[in-house]
Formats: structure tokens, sequence, C-alpha cells
């Protein structure tokens, strides 16, 4: 509930949408506005600061991309700058696949089986004119 709320301050997520959410009944799990769900976390990587997703069959992501995970009390949000498959560079992949990706989170924020998202709006803030 409280990863929610602070999503809308911290990622300008549409309140509309945040409230529908909060009151729909059995929300647990929901994909979080403005984002699709891509996979779930599967492992850490300390020594690369990379964590691993199990990606859907069908779901591709990119160099580029912004990443959101829901970690242990908040969501994080990041821009994908290092892609592997296999250890292997890509700029692009399709699922179903594990794929890598440098991360500035750490092993104690990330629950394994997490879903992660990536994000399919960009929000423009409003300026205070």
């Amino acid at each position: 509930l409280g990863a929610l709320v602070l999503g809308t301050h911290t990622y300008l997520w549409n309140i509309d949408e945040v409230c529908a959410i909060l009151f729909r009944a059995g929300r647990q799990g929901e994909v979080p506005p403005v984002y699709r769900r891509i996979g779930t976390y599967g492992r850490f990587f300390p020594r690369h600061s990379a964590m691993s997703i199990d990606l859907d069959d069908g779901v591709t992501v990119a160099l580029g991309d912004t990443v959101g995970v829901r970690t242990h009390g908040f969501y994080h949000e990041e821009t994908i700058e290092s892609l592997q498959v296999e250890h292997n560079a890509v700029t692009a992949a399709t699922g179903s696949c594990k794929v890598g990706i440098k991360t500035t989170l750490c092993r104690r924020n990330l629950v394994v089986g997490q879903s992660v998202f990536v994000r399919v709006a960009h929000v423009v803030a409003e300026s205070d004119d």
C-alpha cells in the first residue's frame, strides 16, 4: 500500500490509476501504473552488481528500457544500461529466456520470484506555473 503511494510521488505515477488499484479487491501482485510485467527476478550476482530476470514468453526488453522491481517495501526503477543473454552482451532479448542486467540494487532488496516490470508510458511532470 505504502509502496504504491510512494510511487505517485517518486515516479510521478498517475494518482487516479493508483487509487483504482488501491480500491480493487485482491490488489496484491498488481502491475503498477505505466508498467507491464516482463518476468520474475531469479538471482543476484554481487561481483557484477547484476540480477537475472526470467522473461515471460514473447516479452521483449532492450537497452534503454526502464525496468521496475517491487522490493521489500518500495518500488525501484532504473534504465537498462547492460543486457546479457548466456553471458553475451545483446541490445534486446525476447522471452522465454533468462537475461542479466546491471542494477544499483543489492541482494537484500530483492525477493526471488518477485515480478519485474518495464515502463510503457512516460509521465510528464506538471509545472507549477
